[in-house]
């Protein structure tokens, strides 16, 4: 009778997201002491490791949620990535052309600039505090006589200083407005060429390396080194092995990120916090 028991089904096999492999999860207290405690970290250096770690998994979930957000493959915008190689080429010519921008950019592009862009976004553009004082000591002024000033007529004080700072940097500012749209789509579109599956194990350990690099003076007290046997080698090693992650070829990975990290940190007075702009470290190139 034995030929009328039917063999079981075999359990359908579970599809892999190939979003898993750029999940991050955060160490355990027990796992955290131990790298502390190889590493001979103090209590502040630890607690500064705590934060990047928790940075890490944030943002890394951020890159997760900016991925599946994307349209189904068959539906991806084709327009989408037009509109990245469109706004390169803007991109590119602008740069070509800085030295002369201001020259041959029609007034009502500077004027038109100006009036659209706040003064703290002029500010950042031009790498300079633009905030005229006449407006604060009238915003003052009105505020000691009992006057209700509301965030029009701010922006009705700022005008003509908008408008003028727009028609002498119009170059400048065109610059600022075209990168500041291009950074977006460029990494949507590289993050969508990513989701093929291919480089998101990568991605991932070039994102933990460079932003442990990046804070490895307050994490090691130590200027930062790429050495093979070097303590910021170890830090990596030692939270890699916590994860379960490959630790194969590290010392490859770690000296182009390294330097990468230490010329941001040098070029940049603050760290970078808009989540956009940090999930760049995700392209493929460092």
């Amino acid at each position: 009778m034995s030929y009328l028991i039917k063999p079981p089904k075999a359990k359908p096999e579970r599809k892999t997201d190939p979003l898993d492999a750029l999940r991050f999860k955060m160490l355990s207290n027990h796992q955290l002491e131990k790298i502390a405690n190889d590493l001979g970290l103090s209590e502040g250096q630890l607690h500064e490791l705590t934060i990047v770690l928790k940075h890490i998994e944030e943002d890394l979930d951020f890159a997760i949620g900016v991925m599946k957000k994307l349209p189904p493959r068959s539906t991806l915008t084709g327009r989408l990535k037009n509109l990245e190689k469109a706004t390169h080429i803007l991109k590119d010519e602008l740069k070509r052309s800085e030295k002369v921008l201001d020259h041959f950019l029609p007034f009502d592009v500077g004027s038109f600039l100006g009036k659209a862009m706040s003064l703290s976004a002029i500010s950042q553009a031009l790498g300079q505090d633009v905030f005229p004082q006449h407006v604060d000591l009238a915003i003052s002024s009105a505020f000691m006589n009992g006057q209700n000033i509301d965030q029009r007529q701010i922006e009705k004080l700022q005008d003509p200083k908008r408008e003028s700072l727009g028609l002498k940097h119009s170059g400048a500012l065109l610059a600022y407005v075209i990168n500041g749209i291009y950074r977006p789509l460029q990494l949507w579109v590289e993050l969508d060429r990513l989701n093929k599956g291919g480089r998101t194990p990568d991605m991932r350990r070039r994102f933990i390396i460079y932003w442990l690099a990046y804070h490895s003076p307050e994490i090691l007290a130590r200027p930062i080194t790429a050495a093979i046997l070097g303590p910021f080698v170890r830090l990596c090693e030692g939270i890699f092995l916590a994860c379960e992650f490959n630790v194969d070829g590290l010392e490859k990975v770690i000296p182009s990120l390294v330097k990468k990290a230490r010329n941001d940190r040098k070029n940049q007075k603050e760290p970078e916090t808009n989540p956009t702009a940090r999930l760049h470290i995700l392209l493929p190139k460092p």
